[in-house]
Formats: C-alpha cells, sequence, structure tokens
C-alpha cells in the first residue's frame, strides 16, 4: 500500500538521534552533543521550553547531578548553563525574551501579566483601566490645534 519493504519504531531514537547517523559520520554520539544539537535547534524555532526541557529530561542518563539542574531550569538560560552548553547562552538569552521567559528564571505573576495587557483589557470590557497610570497630555501635545491655527479653505465654501 505504502511502497515500502518494511518499517521500524525506533524506541532509541526517543533518547538519542543519533542513531541513525553512519559510522563515517561519527556514528552514535554522547549526550552532551545531542542535547547542545537538540537545545540550539529548538532555540532556533522557538518551541515552547516546556516541551524542550521534556525531551532533554529524556535523553540524560541516569540521575546526574546535570538532571537534577535541568529540572530547576525555568529558562533556555537556565537550561544551557545547567548543561554546560556555553556557546549557545547568548542564543538562549534572546530566544527566553522572545518566549516571555525571565533568563534568570524569575516568575511573572498572572495577575502582573493580565495588568499589562492593554486587549485583554479592552476585550473585556476594561479599556479604560490600561490608562489609568498614563499622564494625561495637553491638547498640544496630542497634535490638536487650536482653530485660529487651522488651515483655511482656499475656496469659499457656502454657508
Amino acid at each position: 500500500e505504502y511502497g515500502v519493504d518494511g518499517a521500524m519504531i525506533a524506541t532509541a531514537a526517543e533518547k538519542n538521534g543519533s542513531c541513525f547517523r553512519a559510522q563515517a559520520d561519527g556514528g552514535l554520539a554522547g549526550w552532551r552533543e545531542v542535547t547542545e544539537v537538540h537545545t540550539k535547534l529548538a532555540m532556533e524555532v522557538g518551541n515552547k521550553f516546556g516541551n524542550t526541557k521534556y525531551t532533554q529530561n529524556q535523553m540524560i542518563p541516569g540521575k546526574r547531578e546535570t538532571l537534577q539542574l535541568l529540572i530547576k531550569a525555568k529558562s533556555y538560560t537556565q537550561l544551557c548553563r545547567a548543561l554546560g552548553h556555553d556557546a549557545l547562552l547568548e542564543k538562549a538569552r534572546e530566544t527566553d525574551l522572545y518566549l516571555d521567559l525571565s533568563p534568570d528564571g524569575e516568575k511573572v505573576s498572572k495577575k502582573a501579566k493580565k495588568r499589562a495587557n492593554a486587549s485583554a483589557l479592552a476585550a473585556g470590557g476594561n479599556s479604560g483601566q490600561d490608562r489609568v497610570n498614563q499622564a494625561v497630555k495637553t491638547m498640544s501635545a496630542r497634535g490638536v490645534q487650536k482653530s485660529a491655527e487651522l488651515p483655511q479653505a482656499s475656496v469659499a465654501l457656502p454657508t
């Protein structure tokens, strides 16, 4: 039906995707190399941090100290530090900012996020709430001209 002679379920590939790499290309890679490549690719596509953390948790063998540091990580920056991927730290910071993660792992409360989301306030009927803390601008600061300053029409208008 599909034009193939056989199929395979690759459970080993879940832990180490390099199992398909030919010996000429280096063969099976260690978990550190695999996690570094995986982290780099995940950051390039903006993968959700929780998904990346879960899959890397599957790749690290045993109960190493590194695994414990990975479990505590709350951002790509912390993940790269935990795994020793220092070459990826700058990209990790950029990805954290793109995904609204704190590089230091500080959690932003849901309440603070809601207060900062003007469009959600407007959708909830509280459009004025997002302007509560804004300073009132004078009319001239907003570009409003007095009637004497308005340009006059070059053609006489009927009255």
